[in-house]
Formats: C-alpha cells, structure tokens, sequence
C-alpha cells in the first residue's frame, strides 16, 4: 500500500502510531485490501462522491417539481384575473339595473 502523505523530513522517523504498533499498520492495510477486493468502498471520497450524485438527482426532481409550481401559480394568477372581471361586470350590470326603473330586484329566498 502506497502512503498518501509526503516523505518524513529528515531526522523525523514518521507517524509515532505506526512505530509504537506495527502490528496495528499491518492489520489495518490488510482489511483495507480485503475490503477492496471484496468490492467495498474504502475510499470516503468514491463515498462522497456517490453522496453527492444522490443529492444532486434529489435536487433535479425538486427542480421539477418547482416546474409544476410555477404553472400552478399561473393558472392561479389567471383565475383570479376571471374572477375580478366577472366581479367588475356584475357590478356594473347591478349598476346598470338600479338605474332602469322598470327593473326590479327578485325576493330574497
């Protein structure tokens, strides 16, 4: 197994874990190639990769979705345009009528 840390300056004998317990470094770089060959993800960045692939196929859908909200609230938006112009229009035709003399208003029910 290759290091991924640079070289120990001169005069410095490396990390004091792999000193004090060799048999330590052994076991560890032994799962790790079991792991490995066994298909495993050992590497955390393969994992957070993957991670973040998840989280950017979740925020796609959420994009989406906010698609299907952005025609909703046209719809909406056009909705309420009809319901004002037929509430202008029936106010003008109640205006129209209270000025006619031969009209008159039906009983309420």
């Amino acid at each position: 197994m290759t290091s991924r840390r640079s070289p120990a300056p001169p005069g410095y004998p490396g990390p004091p874990l792999y000193r004090s317990y060799p048999h330590l470094k052994e076991e560890f770089e032994r799962r790790i190639a079991e792991a490995r060959a066994a298909g495993k993800v050992t590497d955390p960045r393969d994992a957070q990769i993957t991670r973040l692939k998840d989280e950017i196929q979740g925020l796609r859908q959420r994009l989406a979705s906010r698609a299907g909200i952005a025609e909703l609230t046209e719809f909406k938006i056009q909705a309420l345009s009809c319901l004002a112009a037929q509430h202008h229009e029936l106010q003008q035709l109640r205006a129209d009528t209270a000025q006619l003399r031969n009209v008159h208003p039906l009983p309420n029910r």
